[in-house]
């Protein structure tokens, strides 16, 4: 069986992402076109570029160690 996976923000940790305007544009990348399709934008700090996949039952784990690095 197949695990479920989810995104989180390489920045700030979140999972709360849309796919990202290729119109905008990014700081930390050039929006080619046939990158566009794998750039995400965190809807919390506005972060836009290449995610974090990872397992679904890890993401608390991976959530609280962000926190740890905020303070």
């Amino acid at each position: 069986m197949k695990k479920k996976t989810a995104y989180l923000c390489p920045k700030c940790g979140s999972m709360n992402w849309k796919f990202a305007n290729p119109i905008k544009g990014t700081s930390s990348m050039i929006n080619i076109p046939s990158m566009v399709n794998n750039l995400l934008e965190c809807k919390d700090c506005e972060y836009i570029g290449i995610f974090f996949e990872v397992d679904e039952d890890r993401v608390k784990e991976i959530q609280k160690e962000f926190k740890k690095e905020k303070n």
